[in-house]
């Protein structure tokens, strides 16, 4: 069995811990950040303060492809979250699904959880794991390789410490350390991403408890409701223990939108979406934390490190390290579990540190992520340019060619079961998404489904919003 040192204590790092260890590996996880606070996970989420995981106090979508790997490969880590008051929800039998009366699909299954709460969870599952050692408070600050080699045999910690390992693994978030660690050591190493798009999206969230028994409202998403207009985004999220949040997202320099961040102007802002009201009515909620301002990092897909020409051996990235998708698709937090269990797959097929094991993870990285960054790629050039032509007045986005446009399918997907269905594995990340974008039978039904009127979701135009958002005392 291997020795793994694992850089970086998000979720993808500890997944990857859970992941590595239940299949006999001995690992050592280093955190950058002090360890939480000894309370139990649901009471951490307003008191454990993460600076390096500014993302943290956003809302966060654990969908199917994730918590479907958590309920195979880890019942132990699935089964504390709905302890934890984490609750599953049921896509299977969401409208407009369930009028159609279509076969029960119980891969659609999710999870309403603040991710501080999820994180917490994870956390504990990886310390009761005899075969990890977590050390909170410790940054990685280089690597160590087996001299002039090109293998990577341990790290360097801020500290001074040399900590040797078999395979590290970079579980460092979009940022990708092990870049930069690299190229400390090996200046000619190609460590740059293959692909990189700006941050272009400014995300504003509240979280809130209810005050009632039951919901006051549908999730008319499955998932959570709301949804995308022409100039902005309002979704609302239902988490763990009767909380929730709402999250406004727009462009990062729509200026008028800037006093979001102030508590009246969020309030009235998110009130006046017509789904989101009844949540947020007198005696219906009450509001348990200020507003998060969060600018979306970059999207980025990476190469594998290569010295030579070949991947670097005895280092992969896991999660975010690999690959950044827009986190208004909520793809971030599933994506990083599955990689972290095909990893330790890997390890499996190929258990020696070698050229072999480096190129077969860069093979299984590039698989699991290349679809969804191009998809998210192509979603934000129509969604983006949809808002840059409503804020801005810049030319609409062209439709993309052989391909479904995103907002086609959503409307199709509002009235059609089929689509519906077929969009929301593709949402869960369960089917890749040429399986509906490209499809000719969801082409004919994309359709037919112009001819049908569909659910109108009320929400507020540009003028009404900037007035809104000025009036509430929300100018930037």
């Amino acid at each position: 069995m291997a020795s793994v040192v694992v850089a970086g204590g998000g979720i993808a790092g500890l997944a990857a811990a859970v992941a590595l260890s239940d299949r006999g590996h001995v690992v050592r996880l280093l955190d950058r950040e002090p360890d939480a606070p000894p309370l139990p996970p649901r009471y951490l989420a307003g008191v454990w303060y993460r600076p390096s995981v500014p993302q943290a106090d956003q809302p966060h979508s654990f969908t199917s492809l994730g918590m479907n790997l958590l309920r195979e490969r880890a019942p132990d880590v699935y089964e504390a979250l709905l302890s934890a008051g984490a609750v599953e929800l049921d896509l299977g039998s969401a409208p407009p699904a369930a009028r159609a009366q279509l076969p029960y699909d119980p891969e659609l299954r999710v999870l309403a959880c603040r991710r501080k709460v999820f994180e917490a969870v994870l956390r504990q599952a990886v310390l009761a794991r005899p075969r990890v050692t977590l050390q909170s408070g410790t940054a990685v600050r280089g690597l160590l390789f087996d001299g002039g080699s090109p293998r990577v045999v341990g790290v360097r910690t801020a500290g001074g410490e040399r900590v040797a390992a078999d395979l590290v693994v970079d579980a460092t978030g979009w940022r990708s350390l092990s870049a930069r660690w690299l190229a400390e050591r090996h200046p000619s190493g190609s460590t740059g991403p293959a692909d990189a798009g700006r941050t272009r999206v400014a995300a504003y969230t509240r979280f809130y408890r209810l005050r009632t028994d039951v919901p006051p409202a549908p999730l008319n998403r499955g998932n959570a409701a709301g949804g995308l207009w022409s100039h902005f985004s309002a979704i609302l999220h239902p988490g763990d223990n009767g909380t929730f949040t709402i999250s406004l997202g727009v462009l990062t320099d729509d200026d008028a939108m800037k006093g979001l961040r102030r508590e009246p102007a969020f309030d009235a802002a998110a009130a006046s979406v017509g789904i989101l009201a009844p949540w947020l009515a007198p005696g219906a909620s009450e509001p348990i934390s200020e507003v998060h301002a969060h600018s979306c990092p970059p999207t980025q897909l990476r190469e594998p490190d290569l010295l030579g020409g070949e991947p670097v051996q005895g280092l992969v990235p896991v999660g975010d390290a690999a690959c950044v998708t827009n986190p208004l698709y909520g793809r971030g937090v599933s994506l990083g579990l599955a990689h972290a269990f095909r990893l330790a797959g890997v390890l499996d097929t190929i258990p020696r540190v070698g050229p072999e094991q480096a190129r077969l993870a860069a093979r299984v990285t590039a698989s699991l992520m290349t679809p969804w960054y191009r998809q998210g790629q192509r979603d934000d050039e129509e969604l983006l340019g949809i808002w840059r032509a409503t804020v801005h007045g810049a030319p609409p986005p062209v439709p993309p060619a052989g391909r479904l446009p995103f907002s086609a399918v959503a409307m199709a997907a509002a009235t059609d079961p089929v689509v519906f269905r077929r969009a929301v594995r593709v949402q869960m990340c369960l089917d890749e998404p040429d399986t509906l974008y490209t499809d000719d039978e969801i082409r004919a039904r994309v359709q037919m489904a112009r001819t049908v009127e569909r659910p109108h979701l009320p929400g507020p135009d540009r003028a009404e919003l900037v007035g809104l958002v000025a009036a509430a005392g929300g100018s930037a």
